[in-house]
């Protein structure tokens, strides 16, 4: 309304450009305009320098701001609906994601990780609601603490019907305007985001190849550059559930490796084979790997290595 609008509105404006005006000291800030958020505030990318006058960017994560002590979850419920639409949201993400909390001070900018809702959406795919909660910066190595769950009235029927709580750990990067100030800090700061990033990244993408794996930092000091990882796997009961999924997703990798060893006349091709031939009864190869499949079993038939015979073919080498 004319001349005046609720405090929440502008008090979160301020947050967020607190979170942008300090973390454009060490990353490329992206704000997202409002109209256009959908859970996330920026889209961010560390900066990297190159030499004395120029610097580029690596790496891209999305950014939800937080400020003061409020919460962030996901799901739910809110007037009477399931946000079953937070949790398929979450999922479609092709980018890790971060929260940025800022005190009510203002005082700084604290980056927490929450790549372990992979671990809870590997383990149920449907939770019911996601709640997130941080602790204060720590000096000293966070140990690992694994997501858990409880039955929840509200959810009965509604997805897995579970209320899940993720501890994401202190953060693993503070930022003050002082701290950012020092090009040494700002720099290494960039680093270890980066680094985070890198983890975070193949743990979304194992996601969207349906691999219920996960390898994320689970043990860390805020600001630290020593790190400690957790791995994390989930499997499925059920007779053939998931195995075309996991097999379309590995086969790229597994041929392109086959091709490298036959190509490079390692014998180690041949122990390729079996899967090879046990996926061709599926029905599962394409013409190309199928070639690789025949000129193994024929070198391999004629006692040759794997790479005899190819100086004459034409491929195309990386």
């Amino acid at each position: 309304m004319p001349g005046r609008q609720p405090v929440v509105t502008s008090r979160g404006a301020s947050y967020e450009g607190a979170a942008s005006a300090t973390l454009s000291r060490i990353a490329s800030v992206v704000p997202v305009p409002r109209e256009q958020d959908f859970g996330v505030d920026f889209y961010c990318l560390p900066r990297v320098s190159l030499a004395s006058q120029t610097e580029t960017v690596a790496e891209l994560c999305a950014i939800q701001v937080k400020g003061g002590e409020a919460d962030l979850s996901y799901g739910g419920m809110a007037r009477g609906e399931w946000r079953q639409f937070e949790i398929e949201w979450l999922k479609s993400l092709a980018v890790p994601l971060y929260l940025a909390r800022i005190p009510q001070d203002f005082s700084a900018v604290e980056l927490y990780s929450l790549w372990p809702v992979w671990v809870v959406i590997q383990q149920s795919p449907v939770p019911f609601e996601i709640r997130i909660a941080t602790r204060s910066k720590g000096r000293k190595r966070r140990k690992w603490q694994a997501p858990t769950s409880v039955p929840s009235e509200e959810g009965r029927g509604k997805g897995d019907g579970k209320l899940w709580r993720v501890d994401v750990g202190p953060p693993f990067l503070r930022l003050t305007q002082r701290l950012v100030s020092n090009s040494t800090f700002a720099s290494s700061a960039a680093s270890i985001l980066r680094a985070w990033i890198g983890f975070d990244r193949l743990t979304v993408i194992r996601h969207m190849l349906g691999v219920g794996y996960c390898e994320g930092i689970g043990a860390w000091a805020t600001n630290g550059n020593e790190v400690k990882l957790y791995q994390s796997m989930s499997w499925n009961f059920a007779p053939g559930a998931n195995i075309e999924t996991l097999i379309r997703s590995s086969l790229p990798a597994v041929a392109n490796l086959g091709v490298h060893l036959q190509w490079q006349n390692n014998p180690a091709a041949y122990s390729l084979v079996p899967f090879l031939e046990w996926v061709d009864s599926l029905g599962l190869l394409n013409p190309m790997i199928k070639g690789l499949l025949t000129g193994l079993k024929d070198t391999q038939a004629q006692g040759r290595g794997p790479g005899e015979g190819l100086a004459d073919q034409v491929g195309t080498k990386g």
